[in-house]
């Protein structure tokens, strides 16, 4: 029996994890390949103690163990990546343990967009283990839901491209719910969502009910603004912290005297500009010409907020008294 085996090879593996185990073993699955995997593992300082631990998280890994062993892939990670200590790596990310020669280097092909070359992608991973884990996004089930619904794959390189982690999400479920919710709440187009996963892509990455639904409720109850049309031009707004940020830099505008409907509707990426580094500054400086009706000022022209300071406010202002 599979369970008397593993009780004997993994004695501290109970419960749960066990059962699951044993069920995931197949017919090839071998008592020896899996002690031979583990005495490599062990050699490398990943030891009996790490594997317990997976495959408390993630008992199939003992499938994959007692199936194929580990050198090929260890062989790949020092031979070809240059990663000097495969141990430490795998005690980093120890679902790396799972993966095949085949998978690394795919992961290490996708690496190098990001990392200019393949010299430089050993030492990004000893740094990263976990980009091991990553995909090219276009091949990932999130990529190929968004594909399905009309999504044009130039956004979705784009989003890739930006978002790397994209490929780490393997159900689409939620995605689904924030379509659902953007296109059929907000009457936001395919078109235009897709302008807004090439251009935020860490959108998907959000959860639909602890995040999107309270700041559009927020932005769109509290401050009266067309949140379409804001999402449209500044989508970052989905990923500000609702209590810590946006409440805060609201009301310090609205005690600035700044009508924030009519400033956000203009200018909605003056919410995300740091409130202590930029926009109080700002408004400090504007105060410091004898502006007095400032709130005013900024109602009209809220893109002053974005102005940097030292680089275009002052320098125009010394300019116009020249």
């Amino acid at each position: 029996m599979w369970s008397q085996q593993l009780l004997v090879l993994l004695p501290k593996l109970k419960g749960r994890a066990l059962e699951v185990a044993a069920r995931s073993m197949r017919t090839t699955a071998s008592p020896r390949t899996l002690r031979e995997s583990m005495e490599q593992l062990d050699a490398i300082g990943f030891t009996s103690a790490d594997v317990l631990a997976l495959a408390r998280k993630r008992p199939t890994a003992l499938t994959v163990l007692a199936t194929r062993s580990p050198a090929p892939m260890l062989g790949m990670l020092r031979e070809q990546l240059g990663v000097a200590d495969p141990g430490a790596l795998l005690r980093a990310q120890p679902t790396l343990v799972t993966l095949d020669a085949p998978r690394v280097i795919a992961a290490a092909a996708f690496i190098q967009r990001y990392v200019g070359g393949p010299d430089k992608v050993g030492p990004f991973v000893a740094a990263n283990p976990q980009a091991l884990l990553w995909r090219d996004d276009r091949k990932s089930v999130v990529a190929e839901h968004l594909r399905l619904l009309g999504v044009p794959d130039r956004a979705i390189r784009s989003a890739s491209d930006a978002f790397p982690q994209l490929s780490l999400l393997t159900s689409a479920s939620n995605v689904d719910r924030l379509w659902t919710f953007l296109h059929d709440e907000l009457r936001l187009s395919p078109a235009a969502l897709g302008k807004l996963v090439a251009s935020y892509p860490q959108l998907l990455g959000l959860s639909l009910e602890a995040n999107v639904r309270p700041k559009v409720s927020y932005l769109a109850e509290e401050l009266g603004i067309d949140v379409a049309k804001a999402l449209i031009r500044h989508p970052q707004l989905l990923g500000l912290a609702l209590e810590t940020n946006l409440r805060v830099t609201v009301e310090y505008l609205r005690e600035t005297g700044v009508d924030v409907r009519k400033a956000v509707e203009r200018h909605p990426q003056a919410l995300s500009l740091s409130l202590t580094h930029s926009i109080m500054p700002s408004i400090e400086y504007l105060r410091s010409l004898g502006i007095e009706r400032v709130g005013r000022l900024l109602t009209a022209q809220p893109t002053i907020l974005s102005l940097s300071l030292a680089a275009n406010l002052e320098p125009k202002v010394a300019l116009d008294d020249a």
